[in-house]
């Protein structure tokens, strides 16, 4: 997992994006879109304690947080998932439909 508060921490130090990124293990690029969804939101250091890595994803991509979703249409033996993916930063629709022979209770089972 990326290291959100070490790199705001060494971006309040004065440190230049590469020396982050070599510093946190993680590419330019990431720094750079973190540098800049930290300060399009607010976000400076120093931060709370309380506030976790995971804090931090959810506050800059809260984007991301979309859940999969499960349609199931009772009056046929088909069953029906679409499912919400995030691939780099697009969201794509995915439909899938299968038979299920003991009807659509047991796509749960």
């Amino acid at each position: 997992m990326i290291n959100y508060r070490e790199i705001l921490r060494l971006q309040s130090l004065g440190n230049n994006i590469t020396q982050i990124a070599q510093a946190v293990h993680s590419s330019r690029n990431t720094v750079r879109e973190v540098e800049k969804l930290a300060d399009e939101k607010g976000i400076r250091w120093p931060l709370e304690e309380e506030l976790t890595n995971q804090n931090l994803y959810e506050l800059l991509y809260p984007e991301r947080l979309v859940k999969a979703q499960v349609i199931v249409v009772p009056a046929v033996k088909t069953f029906f998932r679409q499912f919400i993916v995030n691939i780099n930063g697009c969201f794509k629709c995915i439909a899938s439909a299968g038979y299920c022979p003991r009807g659509p209770a047991s796509v749960y089972t």
